[in-house]
């Protein structure tokens, strides 16, 4: 009889993720955005780099400097989306009626943003 209860227990709540689960979701999520914004910046120099020794047409090479020229400033930005996105996220779900842009202005030109931020974590 305990094992029938157990079993019930432990059904309901692989249906149900915590807020351990959540997250550990989130967290992944921001490192693998961190980890794409170098990939995306540090792409192109590392083959450039290596593609030094080998031979490969001058057209080739150009295209890998302008890729690089492109990217590699670049870097900055990618991180700024990594680093906002949690805020933008949380205030799109308590603000469904917000649009993408209002949004953005909330979280990068006034206080208010991080203020109804805390409010909302505050009320989890």
């Amino acid at each position: 009889e305990r094992v029938i209860k157990m079993k019930r227990y432990i059904h309901r709540n692989v249906n149900t993720p915590g807020r351990m689960d959540v997250a550990a979701t989130e967290s992944a999520k921001q490192g693998l955005l961190y980890m794409i914004a170098f990939l995306f910046t540090y792409t192109w120099s590392g083959i450039s780099i290596f593609s030094q020794n080998s031979n490969i047409s001058h057209s080739q090479a150009d295209a890998l400097y302008i890729l690089t020229a492109v990217f590699l400033p670049l870097q900055g930005f990618w991180n700024f989306v990594a680093y906002i996105r949690p805020r933008f996220v949380s205030l799109r779900q308590g603000n469904e009626g917000l649009s993408f842009l209002s949004t953005l202005k909330m979280i990068i030109l006034t206080e208010e943003g991080s203020e109804s931020l805390r409010t909302q974590q505050r009320r989890r």
